[in-house]
């Protein structure tokens, strides 16, 4: 593998390390005919070699080999799937959550498979009345029960519609809990930034839940510490300027919700709770990825950091963030164009080994690619990780054409272990 200095950025110090260049691996090449390309990557629970990344339409890639093969298959009854969230449990079994029209409506569903995306069952709604549901999102708790929270429209008595966040739990994912709304203020039904959406559910390893939006300007979560019992205000956390959806060169929009999660681990940081975002405080041609954390559930946060290019007038965006539940180790994925050109982009990966505490980065990408709309790529990219593993999936283009691509990363290629000093024998 070929070797270069390069520049780590810490947040607040620089240091020069020798990084490896990791090979990107094609995936797939996708349809001219697909809609939206939004890749949705997951590693096994149960066994770290087995992948499965959800592509266009109702196509799946699998590896069962940590990533170096893959196959497709097609998912029977998923041709509609949109906004994907892939979990597994402890066993291995995948659950796919998504939205998909339904006697008119959209309605979020989900699936399982037993055989790492082969085959799937039978789809189960998660909420089969109410509203328009879109952009689901899942997570599990310790004991293996699966939350899923979605952005629900309805039209009220007074004739106004309204977009709220709404939250569902189910310990087989075949009979669910009844709806709760978690929002207390709504938004209104037109998808800009005074749309509620990118509700995201996470479990600390105490139980404790936590569900986070976004609308308008602002950072919301609301928690829960027993049961149903949910705040009665919902908590601003910070500010997400202008909001959600974002003017990037190049793009007709980027969407970029705030990313939410918890450490599960029995770690130091344990139940420390984690965001990822990007917005444009700095100015329109200084888009930039932020992270921010609580030790303290929610009731204080530091300040927000950034990630990525130190270089200021230069575009990081479409910030996705997974924490490894084996390590406590975060990952942060996201476009960079701060080494470019032009409208041409690199993915690039930040890590941490101390909750937050410092980040370094490294490029993934072997090389720039100019984004195209008119693919159906947009500004997707994805990212798990699990037992050491890391797989980082993203959508790039190139002479009109939109190919899937991924590459696989050991945590100890990136994070060395600590090692232990044994004490010396008293003579």
């Amino acid at each position: 593998m070929k070797t270069r200095l390069r520049l780590t950025y810490w947040w607040c110090l620089f240091a020069v390390t020798a990084v490896a260049q990791h090979k990107n691996i094609e995936i797939g090449e996708l349809p001219a005919d697909a809609k939206r390309s939004i890749p949705t990557v997951l590693i096994s629970r149960k066994d770290a070699k087995s992948i499965v990344v959800k592509g266009a339409n109702n196509t799946f890639y699998l590896s069962n080999d940590v990533g170096t093969t893959w196959q497709s298959v097609n998912a029977a009854g998923m041709d509609n799937a949109e906004w994907m969230s892939l979990t597994s449990d402890s066993k291995g079994i995948v659950y796919a959550v998504y939205a998909t029209p339904l006697d008119n409506h959209s309605r979020v569903m989900m699936a399982q498979s037993k055989d790492d995306g082969k085959t799937w069952s039978a789809p189960v709604a998660v909420s089969p009345t109410g509203g328009e549901q879109n952009y689901p999102s899942s997570s599990f708790d310790l004991k293996g029960n699966i939350y899923v929270s979605w952005t629900e429209t309805a039209t009220g008595a007074d004739g106004k519609c309204e977009s709220v966040i709404m939250l569902s739990t189910t310990g087989n994912g075949s009979k669910w809990s009844k709806p709760l709304r978690i929002s207390q203020t709504g938004g209104n039904c037109e998808e800009g930034n005074q749309y509620l959406t990118g509700g995201v559910p996470a479990i600390g390893p105490d139980g404790k839940m936590f569900v986070s939006w976004c609308n308008n300007d602002k950072i919301y979560m609301d928690r829960s510490f027993a049961s149903s019992l949910w705040l009665e205000n919902d908590i601003v956390v910070n500010t997400i300027s202008p909001g959600w959806k974002l003017d990037v060169p190049g793009y007709k929009y980027v969407a970029s919700p705030p990313q939410l999660m918890v450490d599960q681990t029995k770690g130091s940081y344990h139940g420390c709770i984690y965001f990822s975002w990007s917005d444009q405080r700095n100015g329109k041609d200084d888009t930039d990825v932020w992270f921010m954390r609580s030790n303290n559930y929610g009731d204080n946060w530091s300040s927000p950091s950034k990630l990525g290019t130190a270089a200021a007038q230069t575009d990081q965006y479409g910030p996705r963030m997974a924490v490894d539940q084996t390590t406590g180790y975060i990952y942060v994925l996201f476009y960079d164009r701060g080494e470019s050109e032009g409208d041409s982009t690199n993915v690039v990966l930040a890590y941490s080994s101390e909750s937050g505490g410092s980040f370094k980065t490294q490029k993934i990408t072997e090389s720039p690619f100019v984004a195209d709309d008119k693919s159906g790529a947009g500004a997707y990219l994805d990212l798990a990780a699990y037992g050491g593993v890391i797989v980082p999936v993203w959508t790039q283009t190139h002479e009109g054409k939109t190919s899937l691509w991924s590459t696989t990363i050991q945590q100890v290629d990136l994070i060395k272990p600590v090692q232990q000093t044994k004490a010396k024998k008293k003579k």
